[in-house]
């Protein structure tokens, strides 16, 4: 399952409180749709961590205008595309 969130002015939120909870949930992979700088933040493998919220995924990935986002193996999406 993937989930996309979408930060103007919402972005703290979003990265420490919202991800976590979608940590706890298992979902696997969340991307952050920053449109303030033109990136996609992509997070995935959630785990346990001992750390304020307590939930936390392992990897994280930011995209730029001239990178690509994933959500799954072979499946890709410009950043460019996602962006107003």
């Amino acid at each position: 399952m993937l989930v996309v969130e979408i930060a103007e002015t919402s972005y703290r939120t979003d990265r420490e409180y919202k991800f976590s909870s979608y940590a706890r949930a298992a979902i696997a992979e969340c991307w952050l749709i920053d449109v303030v700088n033109d990136c996609v933040e992509s997070t995935a493998n959630p785990k346990c961590h001992r750390r304020r919220y307590g939930w936390r995924y392992r990897s994280r990935d930011v995209a730029t205008t001239a990178g690509c986002g994933r959500s799954s193996p072979g499946v890709s999406i410009r950043v460019a595309d996602l962006l107003p």
